[in-house]
């Protein structure tokens, strides 16, 4: 079960930093200096970076977790 509350965590990784993106590019769009548009835009690229990492792992747990009932019920239903 320890697995679920990671991936919960995870998710809620992964919703605050589609915010932030969301949150860097606007001020992307807003900043009228060329130097901190661009900051604006690395930072809203490495928060996507990020999240797509926070994806990944959840997705592993979760397939992992999935597996892990999986062969639990086949390994207690080959004893019967």
């Amino acid at each position: 079960m320890n697995n679920e509350k990671n991936i919960t965590l995870l998710n809620g990784l992964i919703e605050t930093s589609r915010d932030g993106v969301e949150g860097f590019k606007k001020c992307a769009e807003d900043a009228h200096d060329p130097q901190l548009k661009m900051y604006f835009q690395d930072r809203a690229k490495k928060l996507r970076r990020s999240g797509s990492n926070f994806k990944q792992g959840s997705q592993a747990m979760w397939r992992r977790t999935r597996f892990e009932r999986y062969d639990k019920r086949r390994f207690t239903s080959s004893l019967d």
